[in-house]
């Protein structure tokens, strides 16, 4: 029973990168320098927390 994958049904996660990245590139191409920095440092802490929530799950006690 192997099901052929169709061209449409592949994830590409090159194309998702650069959309990702366009996207981010045009809200960025809006701002200061002071509020790009103010959005990576956004952005950073964001990440930190979701992966310490993240470990915290998995983490045996």
């Amino acid at each position: 029973m192997d099901k052929k994958i169709n061209s449409s049904d592949k994830f590409d996660c090159v194309q998702m990168k650069h959309r990702a990245a366009g996207i981010i590139s045009k809200r960025l191409s809006k701002m200061t320098r002071e509020e790009e920095l103010s959005y990576w440092r956004s952005k950073t802490k964001n990440s930190h927390l979701k992966q310490s929530k993240t470990k915290s799950k998995f983490t045996k006690v």
